[in-house]
């Protein structure tokens, strides 16, 4: 199966988890790392954009509002359009760096800067809270 329908096929089951009826609402947090998907190189920029379509359409249909954390540097001008249909349909943007790097190998000067400029990169995307996901969930 290729990534982009291993990806919406987890958010799917994910939110179908919690949509189960009889039970008493609980919240939970829906959160998606790396986006424009650059992990996802054997993709086209078409296969991408459409399975950014496709995980939006999955949780506008569980009426869910999730987080998506950006690389900064991998938005371009073939998939700045991701991260603005994610926006537009009123999910949370986050920095995740940068770079991406794994903070453990950095200088504490060089971590600093890189979260800056992820920041920077996602401004015209930032509202309300501004959030920051650590790349490969390591703290430096």
């Amino acid at each position: 199966m290729p990534v982009h329908r291993h990806l919406v096929a987890a958010v799917a089951l994910l939110l179908s988890a919690v949509s189960v009826t009889g039970q008493n609402a609980k919240q939970m947090a829906i959160t998606l790392d790396d986006l424009p998907f650059g992990y996802a190189r054997n993709l086209t920029t078409a296969q991408r954009r459409e399975a950014v379509g496709r995980v939006l359409a999955t949780l506008r249909k569980y009426d869910i509002t999730a987080a998506m954390f950006v690389v900064g540097s991998g938005i371009n001008d073939q998939n700045r359009d991701f991260v603005d249909a994610v926006a537009a349909a009123g999910h949370t943007i986050g920095n995740h760096s940068f770079s991406h790097r794994d903070f453990g190998t950095m200088s504490v000067e060089d971590y600093a800067i890189d979260i800056q400029r992820g920041g920077e990169a996602i401004t015209p995307w930032l509202k309300g809270t501004h959030f920051f996901r650590y790349p490969l969930l390591r703290q430096g």
